[in-house]
């Protein structure tokens, strides 16, 4: 028995002695010779039979022990343990919660996103509960750096990383597609393809154009002439990212006025387009140039 249940079963003899006593004092007061007759016949109540002696004259003797509980000594510092009781033990996987515990509850740092994988909805949705924009260009900046992804380029301005569960290893296109991000890493802009989920449309990459500017991005290579093809390609690419990086490998000037005049119907003009040639130069279009036609004279020689 622990000192805890010793202290109680105390305590409840203690009770249980003080109320007997109580009874037999209430029941029998003034009757002693009452309680002289009962015992004689055996006919004394159990809780005098059990708990006093009677003389020949009724008096009553307690028989019971009435000592008073042991008192505790030193600072009471919770229940005393079981004997042969085990210790509560930390689940196995402690560590990995508590990590992820502190990494979700700690201040602002450099690597905001880091308890997820950063597709491209996951990274939408982080960007917009950002408070401001230098905690939504840290999220991107994490992750064009992050570890787990590995360089495919750098040059002095800018880098291509790449995600270990990008999926566009399994294009037919994935040669051309790092050939566009080494074009753009020659004009001053970073990309990071994502890792991409399997049913679900996600954005191919995330670009860094300039010192503060990101963009989710959209990788299009095309090598045909038709208008049509290539401004179907483009609203699909609208409907994953707001900026779209473009090759076009055969198009010229007319070919892309068509395209542009096909998006503009369709309501479906990227908030940015890169623009890249046969020759691997790159051009920036902003919404507002397309829609204008202001793109024409700044495509004019160029494709």
């Amino acid at each position: 028995m622990t000192q805890t249940a010793e202290m109680l079963e105390q305590a409840k003899q203690q009770l249980t002695a003080t109320s007997n006593e109580l009874k037999a004092k209430l029941a029998f007061a003034n009757n002693s010779d009452r309680i002289a007759r009962s015992s004689k016949r055996g006919t004394l109540p159990y809780f005098v039979r059990d708990n006093y002696k009677v003389s020949k004259d009724g008096t009553l003797t307690p028989t019971f022990a009435s000592k008073a509980p042991t008192p505790y000594k030193g600072t009471f510092k919770g229940l005393p343990k079981e004997q042969g009781a085990i210790p509560p033990q930390a689940p196995s996987n402690f560590k990995d919660v508590r990590d992820k515990l502190r990494e979700a509850t700690k201040p602002f740092e450099h690597n905001l996103y880091g308890t997820f994988e950063p597709f491209s909805p996951m990274i939408i949705e982080a960007v917009r509960m950002a408070r401001d924009r230098k905690t939504k260009n840290a999220i991107f900046e994490s992750i064009l750096n992050d570890k787990r992804a590995s360089v495919l380029y750098q040059t002095q301005t800018a880098k291509t990383t790449i995600f270990p569960n990008h999926k566009g290893k399994k294009s037919k296109y994935w040669r051309e597609t790092k050939g566009m991000a080494k074009d753009l890493n020659e004009s001053g802009i970073s990309v990071s393809f994502l890792p991409e989920m399997d049913d679900v449309s996600c954005a191919d990459a995330i670009v860094k154009i300039g010192k503060n500017e990101w963009r989710l991005a959209d990788f299009k290579y095309s090598t045909t002439t038709n208008h049509n093809t290539i401004a179907e390609e483009l609203i699909k690419g609208v409907s994953q990212a707001e900026t779209i990086a473009l090759k076009l490998e055969n198009a010229d000037l007319g070919t892309f006025r068509k395209v542009v005049e096909q998006l503009k119907r369709k309501n479906s003009i990227p908030r940015k387009l890169i623009v890249i040639n046969r020759y691997g130069k790159t051009k920036m279009l902003e919404q507002r140039e397309l829609r204008s036609g202001k793109y024409k004279k700044l495509l004019k020689g160029f494709l």
